[in-house]
C-alpha cells in the first residue's frame, strides 16, 4: 500500500488538524502521508487523526506488516500502529529521526478463508508531529531485511511511463511510444491517457508526466534528445535522419507517421529555441538569420539529394 492511498481521513478529537498528503521527492511513488504538527498526542486517550486503509488479500494466512517511515527528529520519529484489523491503533512504532527513510516491522495479522477478497480496515494513528509515512507492506514472511523489502517495493511499483522496465522514463520509452503510434495497434499498455487509442495525445502525457520525474515540467515535442530544451541540438538529430522511415523520437520523429520529414522539421520549428520550465515555456533570442539560412539550404539539399 502506498501510504497516501488511503480510504479515509479522521479526525477523532475534531481539531482540524489531520494527516495530510504531501508530495516528497524520494519518497516511492513521489507522496507520503504527514502528521499534523504540535504537541504529542498520547494514550489512553482521543486520537488527534486517523488514517484508514481498506486491504485486501487474495489468500489466506498470517502477514506481517511493514511500514516504511520517516522523522526528522526526536520529537517527530514515532506513530501508533494497530495489532488487529478493524481496531484503533495503540502500539507506538519507532521511524527514524534523521529524515532517512526507514523499514520498522509492525505486528503479525492473521486472515482466514472467509476474509479473502473482503476489505479489512487497517488504521495508523498520529503520535507525534512532522512524522512521514511513504509505504505499509504485508507479507508472509515475518524476518525481511531491509534489502529484501526494498527489493519487493521495486517489484510491485510500476511507473506509467517506463515501457521497458528499466526505473526511468527515457528516450528508449518515448521510440517504444512513437513506434506504437505509427503502428496503429492501440496496444493498451501504451495508452496514457486510457482513451482506448494510441495517439499523440499519449505522446503529449508521456512528456508531460516523463519530464516531470525527470525536470521537474513537461518536456517539449521537438525536444529529440530531452534535454528539457528545443534547439540546434535537436535540429542537428533531426536533420542526420530527415528523409528517412524511423520511428524515433531521438531521430526526429515527432509526429508519429513513422517518417522522418518536413512536417518533423515544423515541429521543430514551431518551439524552437525554447525551454520547458515548471510554470511555463520561457522564450530565448531568436538565432541570427544566418543559423536559419543554413537550416533552410541543409533542408534544401537534403530533399534534393533523396
Amino acid at each position: 500500500l502506498e501510504a497516501e492511498g488511503f480510504t479515509a481521513i479522521t479526525d477523532p478529537d475534531q481539531d482540524g488538524d489531520v494527516w495530510t498528503l504531501l508530495n516528497v521527492e524520494d519518497a516511492s511513488q513521489g507522496a507520503v502521508i504527514k502528521a499534523p504538527d504540535g504537541s504529542r498526542t498520547n494514550l489512553p486517550g482521543r486520537h488527534d487523526t486517523l488514517a484508514l486503509y481498506d486491504v485486501v488479500f487474495e489468500e489466506e494466512g498470517d502477514y506481517t506488516a511493514y511500514y516504511l517511515a520517516r522523522g526528522f527528529d526526536g520529537s517527530s520519529d514515532s506513530f501508533y500502529r494497530a495489532e488487529e484489523f478493524g481496531t484503533d491503533p495503540d502500539v507506538i512504532e519507532n521511524v527514524s529521526s534523521n529524515g532517512e527513510f526507514r523499514w520498522e516491522t509492525g505486528d503479525e495479522f492473521s486472515v482466514s478463508a472467509s476474509q479473502v477478497g473482503s476489505p479489512l480496515e487497517l488504521r495508523i494513528g498520529r503520535r507525534e508531529g512532522d512524522t512521514e509515512i511513504d509505504v505499509i507492506l504485508f507479507h508472509e514472511n515475518g524476518s525481511l531485511t531491509d534489502n529484501q523489502l526494498e527489493a519487493i517495493l521495486q517489484s510491485l511499483v510500476t511507473i506509467e511511463c517506463d515501457y521497458d522496465g528499466d526505473g526511468v522514463c527515457d528516450i528508449g520509452d518515448i521510440n517504444m511510444l512513437m513506434s506504437e503510434i505509427a503502428s496503429g495497434i492501440d496496444d493498451v499498455a501504451f495508452d496514457m491517457n486510457g482513451d482506448g487509442v494510441v495517439d499523440l495525445l499519449d505522446r503529449d502525457a508521456w512528456l508531460a508526466e516523463a519530464g516531470d520525474r525527470n525536470i521537474g515540467a513537461a518536456y517539449l515535442v521537438g525536444d529529440a534528445n530531452l534535454d528539457g530544451s528545443v534547439d540546434v541540438s535537436d535540429f542537428n538529430l533531426w536533420n542526420a535522419n530527415s528523409f528517412s522511415t524511423a520511428s524515433r523520437w531521438d531521430f526526429g520523429e515527432f509526429n508519429g507517421d513513422g517518417a522522418i520529414d518536413t512536417s518533423d522539421f515544423n515541429i521543430w520549428n514551431a518551439n524552437n529555441f525554447t525551454s520547458s520550465d515548471r510554470d511555463q515555456v520561457n522564450a530565448v533570442p531568436e538565432p541570427a538569420l544566418g543559423i536559419w539560412l543554413l537550416a533552410i539550404g541543409l533542408l534544401l539539399i537534403r530533399r534534393r539529394g533523396k
